[in-house]
């Protein structure tokens, strides 16, 4: 995992591995 399963910065937000999934669709999505 990248980061080594810890938090990485991503802007305003930050990606966890309990966030991640969610993070993925909305990229999908081009939201993120």
């Amino acid at each position: 995992m990248p980061g080594g399963g810890g938090v990485i910065p991503t802007g305003p937000g930050f990606v966890t591995k309990d966030t991640a999934e969610q993070v993925i669709e909305l990229s999908k999505q081009g939201i993120r």
